[in-house]
């Protein structure tokens, strides 16, 4: 798990400042850090398969939960090739928790790149990680889709439980970006003796947010076995043969680049606003 001066240097909080006569206020103000309790998230990501592309995303919000927090994956440069196995020791985002107190923060929406994109509420909804939620947001598009090389405003009308608020710019999707090898068959064939080489283009970043590299196994349930993310998106990441030999034998294979800023919400507890745009393909390993 990084410790909170490792996690500051990897992700740019864009958060509201103490200067002038402003009040001090934000997770820069609070000292949230990824070891603080968990307050939700947002995530929004563009994903592309073999055969079809769409964007997606899902929201929630937390006033407790039990655990308050869990381990954070351990995020390193690519060059050390670490993979956290979420099925041999359970971690953020996927942990099970024994209790959620969830908020509803009204009608939600995310601005940005010449788009508006609105967010369903929906009560007892399982996300694309498996997770199930009492109160949740979710989109899902392959016609409206979100911009690369974007910031998104997140807007809440508000509700009985919480104020309306606008987060502007807070959500950064980082740019386009090629697969260079391997590429994006129907079905991806993975040796098991041997480490896999993945490269990708690197273009570049204009969102004024750290950018991060990700490699990510699923099993065919969907859920998440494997995660690997380095601390800027070099031109790829090699998953070394002991991690394959652990992981399922298929399922899916995400590739991306992801921003991963930190919000404090609501006060004392941290709130993760995450933009992705990544591949994936189905594996098998041989």
């Amino acid at each position: 798990m990084p410790t909170r001066s490792h996690a500051a240097a990897l992700v740019t909080l864009l958060l509201a400042a103490c200067n002038g006569d402003d009040p001090c206020e934000g997770a820069a103000c609070h000292g949230i850090g990824f070891d603080a309790p968990e307050g939700g998230e947002i995530r929004v990501e563009y994903v592309r398969t073999p055969v079809a592309e769409y964007s997606r995303g899902v929201a929630f919000f937390k006033s407790s939960q039990t655990p308050e927090s869990t381990p954070f994956p351990v995020i390193k440069t690519a060059s050390e090739r670490v993979c956290n196995d979420l099925f041999a020791a359970p971690m953020w985002p996927t942990a099970p928790l024994e209790a959620s107190r969830y908020l509803d923060v009204g009608e939600l929406s995310v601005t940005g790149g010449g788009r508006t994109i609105p967010l369903t509420r929906s009560t007892d909804y399982t996300d694309f990680l498996g997770r199930t939620h009492a109160v949740a947001y979710h989109f899902l598009d392959s016609t409206t889709m979100i911009a690369p090389s974007a910031l998104y405003d997140v807007v809440m009308t508000g509700s009985d439980e919480s104020a309306a608020a606008t987060w502007a710019a807070q959500l950064g999707v980082p740019a386009q970006f090629d697969l260079i090898a391997p590429q994006l068959p129907l079905t991806l064939q993975i040796p098991r003796d041997s480490d896999l080489a993945i490269t990708w283009e690197q273009p570049p970043q204009t969102i004024g947010q750290a950018v991060l590299g990700l490699v990510a196994f699923q099993d065919e349930a969907g859920a998440l076995s494997h995660l690997c993310v380095t601390e800027a998106a070099d031109d790829g990441f090699t998953v070394p043969k002991d991690v394959l030999a652990a992981v399922p034998p298929r399922g899916t294979l995400l590739r991306g680049h992801t921003t991963h800023e930190l919000r404090e919400f609501p006060g004392g507890r941290r709130f993760d606003v995450i933009g992705t745009w990544c591949y994936a393909t189905p594996y098998e390993l041989e």
